[in-house]
């Protein structure tokens, strides 16, 4: 009897190769055409994490440039990077001059701001994809794909094994030192202008007790933006990078 249910088993999950699943992907979330023709993104949303609850405009543009600003009881805190260097404020902590990011928060700042995120165009990018197999995601079977980043950050995406959209990311980065591992899962996608966009995510720190949820109340593609709204205030413009060096 054993046989015979080992076969069973293997019909129902068929396996796919990495370009094929990968293919699939890029297929629900729009096709590789329109993901490629955005330029940029501005997400309205409004965050919940323990007893603070603020609004949040984030924006996000090729060449790896994004700008997040945060307002809570009136008051504005953001951060930016340029594509190289990166700025933040602690408005809440009572500090309104922008200072430079530091070099674990640059970092990870710049591995997050991936508009088409690192599945597309993967090689181009320099980062490293491998297909892990199935897993089980809360009760349901899911694609996961170990993905390096050029960076060395680790992240490991987890693909609905029906539709093949994103469901779920862990991120391994260094952090001053120390491996720190974040959950980021992602739900109630809509399609706008042909793309389909996870209108809420759930983010925590793994082992830890906070989460932060988020809920997006607009999605805009390809706004009129500038690149001095990412610039550092009162800095001068970003280098333009030597051969060799890509964004």
């Amino acid at each position: 009897m054993l046989l015979p249910l080992l076969a069973l088993l293997s019909t129902a999950t068929p396996t796919l190769t990495l370009d094929e699943v990968l293919q699939k992907n890029y297929a629900a979330r729009g096709g590789l055409e329109k993901l490629r023709s955005v330029q940029n993104q501005r997400y309205t949303m409004h965050n919940e994490g323990g007893w603070v609850t603020f609004q949040t405009v984030q924006t996000v543009a090729r060449g790896l440039k994004s700008r997040s600003d945060m307002t809570m009881q009136g008051m504005t805190q953001s951060s930016a990077i340029d594509g190289f260097h990166g700025w933040q404020t602690n408005t809440f902590g009572g500090r309104k001059d922008a200072i430079d990011m530091a070099p674990d928060d640059l970092k990870a700042a710049l591995d997050d701001a991936d508009l088409d995120g690192p599945l597309v165009d993967w090689k181009k990018k320099g980062h490293q994809v491998e297909l892990v197999g199935q897993e089980d995601l809360d009760g349901s079977p899911a694609w996961k794909l170990k993905v390096t980043l050029r960076s060395g950050t680790i992240e490991y995406v987890f693909l609905d094994a029906d539709t093949f959209i994103d469901l779920k990311v862990i991120t391994q980065r260094t952090v001053r030192g120390a491996l720190v591992e974040y959950e980021t899962e992602f739900g109630n996608y809509e399609k706008v202008d042909g793309v389909m966009v996870p209108m809420s995510f759930e983010s925590r720190q793994r082992h830890s007790n906070w989460t932060s949820r988020t809920t997006v109340d607009k999605v805009e593609f390809n706004v009129k933006v500038d690149d001095s709204f990412f610039a550092k205030p009162g800095a001068p413009a970003a280098t333009v990078p030597s051969k060799g060096e890509s964004r």
